[in-house]
């Protein structure tokens, strides 16, 4: 009796919990709507279910997370009350990205988040974003890649040159925050690097132990669930650190300070003489 009397006082609070959100499909204790969502159509189901619940919709995976599906309400949320919406969850799968919480751009909030973000953006644009200067960088990839086409395909049969494009897109990015790039005939150490970006997306993507800690954080203190929703996606994500800590300590050591930056990192280690609110440690975190 009392085990059925907790029970319908647990099922009670909980569906008055879930009229505090927006409406959206409905769920059930525990799991939420985790019975009827599948996560590799999850945006399908999000743009079927949007025509019947306008501007926001909450999903209980089995956490409550609000999906807006208005630009107006998007708009609202994060321009009009961005204050209000800046905060981070601080649980799975945002986590993963970075070693030390709150540190960064993508998981850190509040004035540490503004700061990191302010600093980030000037420098980029300070570097050429969105200018020419930029633009011919991009161009001189371009070439390169070109070049590597041509010395490679000889015409008669095809050629899949998806590697190569995802090796330019990377380029690009490496270029501007490192001002270096992956060389076509060394490409090892960057299909190494987005194996292990695959590999993460793969093992958050079905992980049901992640969302158990999303719901009851107390979860990540079991073994198993420690160790699939925690410690697994932490360990794929080091090696991606990894890399990112040794390209940094690279140029640490060798750029001249006395010399304009030529790409980010540079860049932010020249901010770091000026602003205590800067470290290796949030840089490492916004280069990732």
């Amino acid at each position: 009796l009392i085990c059925a009397i907790s029970f319908l006082a647990y099922v009670f609070l909980y569906y008055q919990n879930v009229r505090k959100y927006p409406p959206g499909p409905f769920p059930l204790p525990l799991i939420g709507n985790l019975y009827h969502v599948k996560a590799e159509g999850l945006h399908e189901y999000l743009h079927a279910i949007q025509i019947t619940v306008r501007h926001c919709l909450t999903l209980f995976l089995p956490r409550p997370i609000v999906f807006m599906t208005s630009f107006d309400t998007v708009h609202e949320a994060l321009v009009t009350k961005g204050d209000i919406f800046a905060g981070r969850s601080h649980l799975p799968p945002d986590i993963y990205l970075q070693r030390n919480v709150e540190t960064g751009v993508t998981i850190s909030d509040g004035e540490k988040w503004r700061t990191q973000r302010r600093f980030s953006v000037k420098m980029l644009r300070e570097l050429g974003m969105g200018k020419n200067r930029m633009e011919a960088q991009i161009n001189e990839l371009i070439d390169e890649l070109m070049q590597m086409l041509r010395e490679t395909n000889d015409v008669t049969k095809p050629f899949d040159i998806c590697k190569p494009l995802q090796q330019f897109a990377g380029n690009v990015t490496h270029e501007v925050l490192f001002g270096n790039h992956f060389k076509y005939s060394e490409a090892a150490k960057f299909e190494f690097l987005l194996e292990q970006a695959c590999t993460h997306l793969r093992n958050i993507q079905y992980n049901v132990a992640a969302l158990l800690i999303q719901a009851w954080p107390w979860t990540k203190s079991l073994p198993v669930i420690w160790r699939k929703g925690y410690k697994e996606p932490m360990d794929t994500m080091s090696k991606f650190n990894d890399f990112i800590e040794e390209e940094v300590e690279k140029i640490e050591n060798s750029y001249d300070r006395n010399l304009e930056p030529t790409n980010f990192v540079e860049a932010y280690l020249s901010g770091m003489e000026t602003n205590g609110e800067l470290d290796l440690v949030n840089l490492c975190a916004v280069v990732v």
